[in-house]
């Protein structure tokens, strides 16, 4: 009899064994697949300095848009480049000889 209820029992957890391990194994897989989608669909605007000016041209829409700004003048840039980024100039130094422009893409 305790020979029989050895094999029912070691029958039992060999079913349970088979039947959960699947499920524990799909739970604790290291790896895995993502995909993504998506592009850059415009560049980011170029920038030349020229001795006391800044050029922005910028790609929006299909069309090059190129804007000459003064250095006071650059932080109050016009709402074409103001809806695209904000521009903000930082001075180095008190002789304002050494600045740099922080462009953040919106």
């Amino acid at each position: 009899m305790c020979t029989l209820l050895k094999r029912i029992l070691n029958t039992g957890l060999w079913a349970f064994s088979l039947l959960t391990l699947p499920a524990i194994a799909t739970q604790i897989s290291p790896g895995g697949v993502i995909h993504f989608r998506g592009a850059i669909v415009e560049a980011p605007c170029d920038v030349n300095t020229r001795q006391q000016q800044i050029e922005l041209s910028c790609m929006r829409d299909g069309t090059m848009s190129n804007s000459l700004y003064d250095l006071q003048q650059v932080t109050t840039a016009p709402q074409s480049v103001q809806q695209i980024a904000t521009v903000k100039m930082h001075y180095l130094n008190e002789h304002k000889s050494m600045a740099i422009l922080n462009i953040e893409y919106k």
